[in-house]
């Protein structure tokens, strides 16, 4: 994975992050090689960028530029909030991607979970088939998420 340098921008003005990053060129190779040996590879946030520094990446947002370049028909986000609720505290099994400006507009997503379902939306329209947002609280969550068709958080769909 490479990236290029996160600016920041606040009222206009750029600011110096540091060592962030976006992912910008991935490359599935050592990833395919794991998959034929059928095994789970664990992928650190982290990518080589221009002038040979490493830069942390969001893991939300590696985890989507992986997912699009593998052309994956699922991608899972483990997250303390397991998944979407509406403004009666209610968790949504189902969330269209049409649906989310009015879910931010209408305040009823907020904080973190308005980049996280704005990632989700640009990496739908990138050839992913659908997103899970489940906790890693639920008992066996990401095992029937995997394995069943389950509505175990929220899933975000085209």
């Amino acid at each position: 994975v490479t990236a290029r340098k996160l600016p920041a921008k606040s009222h206009g003005a750029s600011h110096d992050l540091g060592f962030v990053g976006r992912p910008q060129k991935i490359s599935t190779k050592v990833l395919d090689v794991a998959f034929r040996a059928r095994m789970v590879p664990v992928v650190a946030s982290l990518a080589l960028g221009p002038g040979g520094d490493y830069y942390n990446i969001n893991a939300d947002d590696l985890a989507a530029a992986l997912a699009i370049e593998l052309r994956a028909h699922r991608l899972l986000y483990l997250t303390e909030s397991g998944g979407v609720w509406d403004a009666d505290k209610k968790l949504l099994p189902v969330v269209k991607v049409g649906e989310i400006p009015s879910l931010i507009r209408r305040e009823i997503v907020r904080d973190g979970m308005i980049p996280k379902l704005r990632s989700c939306a640009r990496t739908l329209r990138r050839n992913v088939g659908e997103i899970d947002i489940i906790s890693p609280a639920v008992p066996n969550g990401l095992l029937r998420a995997v394995t069943s068709r389950e509505a175990v958080g929220t899933r975000i769909v085209k």
